[in-house]
């Protein structure tokens, strides 16, 4: 739509004078006044430029980024003549993430000026479905299957050109938040898990050959991500259920006359209707089942755990590029408990997560450090082994699968902090390479948890240079402002009961969908996986990334092992091996795959 049709010419577009007070003296700003202009703002800059001079400060910021950018990359393409094919390949990644930088900077130049970044803006909070259920009491109280059929047939799939159909709406294909809309998490966790059941189902209906292939339709209003959420939900189908073939189509590409076997749809008075007139028109079925949206199931409130019942816990996991650093943590843990007994009152727990089966000998060293921590330190200590075989393939490790070079998409991370927490009531993830420097940095930590819900603290870069829009799209995130905010850090965070549906569920739930966790498009030099969700969901819960000691050592694997003060500091004295331990490791088990020898760090 062009601006005469909107009624808008030039000379209408008005341009306003905002005064801000700043004491002892106040200025004046020139911007766009955005209630005025209501054309696009990419056209907003060329029609109001004449009226609206840029700060003196905004065109130097402007003219040394375009010095920045000509200067890095003349450098990049002299240095790319005289350096080997591996080193060209971090170099150019290294550029990607550069460069994003730099059109973050520009941009955020331009947004402050016109007036788009809103410092102060006020996040509505989350959307559903973390809010209140106030229309549960309405809606469909379970799961139904109605018989009324569409179709003259004597079997379920006889005659059906799809022996299952999925209807789903979602309302709209914007990123804003929308009190109607149905979230993608509900789609993944209500509508998609009545799906695989159904399949299952129909793959072993008697009389069906379990040869034949199972024909599933998916038809919905706006498929930006539903359709690649469909794409791998069947993928991660074909491993253990060949044979599944699955069709994503919009409501306006379905044929007259489609015939469904079963039909899944939605049952709510929360969101919007999920069965469209149109698909209703162009689709008949047998049998339906109606899913319910409304109402919260148990699986996803907060486990009924009374606060004095609490075990204050830390989480960790590594696999064998990351025992070395990981001992350490565990060793500055057990020293800062002993050393903190009595703030910390009733003690201390840890749960190591082990990402694959260690080596005999490597195995040795870890219970024997696990065996320090239970008798000599009064941390309660165990060892669990993550069972990546109960999950989808792209979340394992070393594998050629994800976006990131097989390291699961951190999305194992959410799920090993929420599995703690459900039994503990209060958890606190430290990886592998942190670091407690002194017994203050666990206490003070400990006890900001406990009061708040929710520990972490800010991280370099923001959600512009960190975070891929399709992620902020599935969250509905794309609000004012939000892409100048800071970033979370992953590398330490704690929840509590208390901030279960505000941030802690919608993080797990995250990790279990890949479109949510690592969208199409997203690389290392655009998102950062379950940082980047992090940081997204303490902005919509209003939860701020703060509390996490000053002295909470953190990515201490960047360290050679032969920096022996880097490595002991903070850690008690073993009998279990002799720092700084070297480990014997396979090629390619760390990230300098050019290289195989004794590493702490990958």
């Amino acid at each position: 739509m062009t601006f005469s049709e909107q009624g808008v010419t030039r000379r209408e577009i008005k341009c306003k004078t905002f005064k801000k007070s700043s004491p002892p003296e106040s200025s004046e700003i020139l911007m766009a006044s955005l209630v005025q202009c209501r054309p696009p703002l990419c056209k907003l800059k060329s029609i109001c430029s004449d009226r609206m001079p840029r700060p003196d400060e905004v065109k130097s910021k402007c003219a040394h980024g375009w010095v920045w950018v000509i200067v890095s990359l003349l450098t990049l393409c002299l240095v790319l003549q005289f350096v080997d094919l591996p080193t060209r390949g971090h170099l150019l990644s290294a550029a990607r993430i550069e460069t994003r930088r730099i059109s973050y900077f520009l941009g955020k130049s331009w947004r402050e000026t016109t007036g788009i970044s809103h410092p102060n803006y006020i996040y509505p909070g989350l959307v559903p479905p973390y809010v209140s259920n106030s229309t549960c009491e309405h809606s469909t109280p379970a799961d139904t299957r109605s018989e009324k059929s569409r179709f003259a047939s004597q079997s379920t799939t006889i005659g059906a050109d799809f022996d299952i159909c999925l209807a789903l709406s979602i309302g709209d294909d914007g990123g804003q938040p929308r009190d109607k809309s149905l979230p993608y998490q509900l789609v993944y966790s209500r509508l998609f898990a009545a799906m695989k059941e159904e399949i299952y189902a129909t793959r072993t209906h008697k009389g069906k050959s379990k040869a034949k292939e199972v024909q599933v339709l998916v038809g919905v209003d706006y498929g930006s991500i539903v359709c690649k959420m469909v794409r791998d939900f069947v993928n991660e189908l074909e491993i253990g259920l060949p044979g599944v073939k699955a069709q994503c189509r919009s409501f306006d590409q379905l044929t007259d006359g489609t015939k469904c076997g079963k039909l899944i749809s939605g049952s709510t008075h929360r969101f919007v209707p999920q069965i469209s007139p149109h698909f209703n028109r162009m689709a008949s079925w047998k049998s339906q089942r109606l899913v319910d949206l409304d109402c919260s199931r148990p699986e996803e409130d907060a486990p009924p755990i009374p606060e004095s019942k609490w075990q204050p816990t830390i989480v960790t996991g590594f696999s064998s590029n990351h025992m070395a650093v990981g001992l350490l943590m565990l060793r500055s843990l057990g020293k800062a408990a002993k050393e903190g007994a009595v703030e910390l009152g009733t003690g201390v727990s840890v749960v190591v997560w082990a990402m694959e089966v260690f080596k005999p000998e490597h195995q040795k060293i870890l219970d024997c450090v696990i065996d320090e921590l239970n008798t000599e330190y009064n941390v309660k200590a165990e060892v669990r082994l993550f069972d990546f075989s109960a999950h989808p393939q792209w979340m394992r490790l070393n594998q050629s699968l994800g976006y990131f070079g097989g390291t699961g998409e951190y999305a194992w991370k959410g799920i090993m902090v929420h599995t703690v927490l459900r039994e503990r009531g209060i958890a606190l993830w430290a990886d592998a390479g942190d670091r407690f420097e002194d017994t203050v940095s666990l206490v003070e930590t400990l006890n900001t948890l406990k009061s708040t819900g929710f520990v972490s603290r800010k991280s370099h870069g923001t959600i512009w240079t960190r975070t891929h829009p399709l992620h902020l799209k599935f969250f509905r995130a794309n609000l004012p402002g939000i892409w100048d905010l800071e970033n979370c850090e992953a590398a330490i965070v704690g929840f509590t009961l208390k901030k279960y549906k505000e941030i802690a569920r919608p993080w797990y739930e995250c990790a279990l969908i890949r479109q949510c966790i690592a969208p199409d498009g997203s690389d290392r030099s655009n998102h950062r996986q379950d940082q980047a969700a992090l940081s997204v969901l303490s902005i919509l819960s209003r939860s701020p990334c703060e509390g996490a000691h000053q002295h909470f050592g953190h990515h201490m694997d960047d360290n050679p092992v032969d920096s022996d003060p880097v490595v002991t500091l903070g850690v008690y004295t073993t009998h279990c091996y002799v720092d700084p331990l070297r480990l014997s490791l396979e090629q390619g088990t760390h990230l300098d795959h050019g290289r195989e020898g004794p590493y702490i760090w990958h």
